[in-house]
């Protein structure tokens, strides 16, 4: 939810919680697949990051972090799977 929500900031809070499902699912090995009905809704999914984010207006709290999330995942998960 968090790079989801770091990468598409501003956009509405239905879109980020629908990327972020559409970014798990991408990453989830193949065998583990859930069942929807077991998924959280979108308020649920959105609480998780309600203490960095305001969901009015879908921004930090704190301008920097967005782009700081999307700084990590860069390092940590470059382009072509090499780690700095």
């Amino acid at each position: 939810m968090l790079i989801a929500a770091a990468a598409l900031e501003q956009m509405t809070p239905e879109a980020i919680a629908l990327a972020a499902d559409e970014l798990l699912e991408a990453t989830r090995p193949p065998d583990d697949r859930r069942e929807l009905l077991d998924e959280p809704g979108i308020a649920q999914k959105l609480e998780l990051i309600r203490e960095d984010f305001n969901l009015v207006g879908s921004t930090f709290k704190n301008p920097d972090i967005g782009d700081e999330v999307l700084l990590h995942v860069w390092r940590q998960y470059p382009p072509g799977g090499s780690r700095s």
